[in-house]
């Protein structure tokens, strides 16, 4: 059998989706990107049967020092950066998971039988129950305050899209992909159906964690939300299939990334 190198069956094991996972094509080749941006590199030419949990070890405190990207273009262009100067806890979570979870199934399949600690390998640590960030990191991950989102809310926009997307997300909690895959007939006057999520590549598809929900929402939300629908062109209205949020420029497609 032809030995074949870590970072290779880490790439083949996304692309192939040996797992048999529900997981999207866009989750896979966000998964192929993290080990070729950082695995890659690391790993080099090191084989699948000879990973062992101190190599995840290592990788793992490799990222914990690894400069952001846009921290070395402010470098470069001598920006003053002022935010986190190395990757999160949650970027080298996902970069974790794009590692181990070939790992584990190599391990499964017998690919690889070294014994260890292999769970404790992969983990990111903590420390005690504190917010712990990596040497380096100048501030914690950007979350709006009570009092921000107010302002938001209370300030004029010039994209009445857009808006409506920030309320709707304010008040149910919607991840963006939830938001361009709502449609009009999931608008009811006491509460919105979140039947599926939407990206570019895969197009409508399931929620993140698989499953439908109902949430609540106030007549003001509501009453916006018919307001807002009122405004928009009856060519992209005409059915309850039509998107609430749908894309100017490509029809029969929700907003993309950039609003458009």
């Amino acid at each position: 059998m032809q030995k074949e190198l870590f970072t290779d069956f880490c790439i083949r094991f996304w692309q192939d989706n040996l797992a048999y996972s529900q997981t999207t094509l866009a989750y896979r080749r966000d998964k192929i990107k993290c080990i070729e941006l950082y695995a890659v590199p690391y790993f080099k030419s090191i084989y699948i049967e000879e990973i062992t949990p101190k190599h995840i070890t290592g990788f793992i405190m490799y990222l914990s020092r690894r400069q952001t990207a846009q921290y070395s273009q402010a470098e470069q262009q001598g920006i003053r950066y002022q935010k986190n100067h190395f990757l999160s806890r949650g970027s080298i979570r996902i970069i974790r998971t794009a590692v181990s979870q070939p790992l584990f199934y190599a391990l499964k399949h017998k690919l690889n039988t070294h014994a260890g600690a292999w769970k404790l390998a992969c983990r990111v640590q903590r420390q005690g129950e504190r917010e712990y960030y990596y040497d380096g990191m100048v501030a914690p991950r950007d979350i709006f305050t009570i009092e921000e989102l107010d302002a938001l809310t209370a300030s004029d926009w010039h994209n009445e899209r857009a808006y409506m997307m920030f309320l709707v997300a304010r008040y149910t909690g919607m991840r963006c992909g939830e938001l361009r895959a709502l449609r009009i007939q999931d608008i009811h006057a006491e509460y919105i159906q979140i039947h599926h999520a939407y990206n570019s590549i895969d197009g409508l598809k399931c929620t993140k964690n698989g499953s439908r929900r109902r949430f609540p929402i106030f007549a003001q939300l509501y009453r916006a939300l018919r307001e807002y629908l009122a405004t928009l062109p009856e060519s992209l209205t005409y059915s309850g299939e039509c998107y609430v949020f749908p894309s100017f420029i490509k029809r029969g497609t929700p907003v993309g990334a950039y609003l458009s």
